[in-house]
Parts: C-alpha cells; structure tokens; sequence
C-alpha cells in the first residue's frame, strides 16, 4: 500500500505541480518512516514554498528537520504548526518528541 500510495503521489504532482498537499503527503510518507529523508525534505520545501501558512506543511518540516538531525530548527516550525492547531494530536505529538530529542 505504502508503495501504491506513493507512485499514486508522484503522479498527482506530475499532473498537478502547484498542489503542496501532494508534495506534504509524499514528503511526510518517507518522513514518518525514516527513508528517503533528503527527498523528503525537499518534497516538504516545495509544499511549504506553495502554502507556507499551512499547519500540516509547517508540522512535516519540522518533522523532517527533527528526524535529519536539526531539532532546533524543526521545533521552530513545529511551534507554528502547534500555534496554528492546537488541538492537533499529532502536531503536538510531534512536537513534544523533538522537545524531547533536542
């Protein structure tokens, strides 16, 4: 499924290059699982260059600056995502865990 999902991903981008959910989806996918981690974050970077208020894209750019190792900066985004949302479960699940790992 997980694989399915993600060519099905690459394909909404293909045809749709100016939708962040699409990049924030696929780039959150490889996140949460620890793969693909430079991807990843270069997927979230365009999702976040298209929307940069939204609270999902700022939580999977945290995330993903959290899991390549730069705590600090990903709390920043976390924070905002938490700002944004505060009754988001994983958003401060998320950030609550790099507050821990920092």
């Amino acid at each position: 499924i997980f694989f399915q999902a993600n060519h099905e991903l690459r394909k909404v981008i293909q045809l749709q290059p100016d939708f962040p959910a699409a990049y924030n989806a696929l780039g959150y996918s490889f996140a949460d699982r620890d793969t693909n981690l430079k991807e990843a974050k270069t997927l979230i970077e365009t999702a976040y260059k298209l929307s940069p208020s939204d609270h999902y894209i700022l939580d999977s750019l945290g995330w993903v600056l959290y899991k390549r190792g730069n705590a600090e900066e990903g709390i920043r985004y976390l924070e905002q995502a938490n700002q944004l949302a505060p009754d988001n479960a994983e958003i401060s699940m998320h950030l609550a865990e790099a507050k821990r790992g920092a």
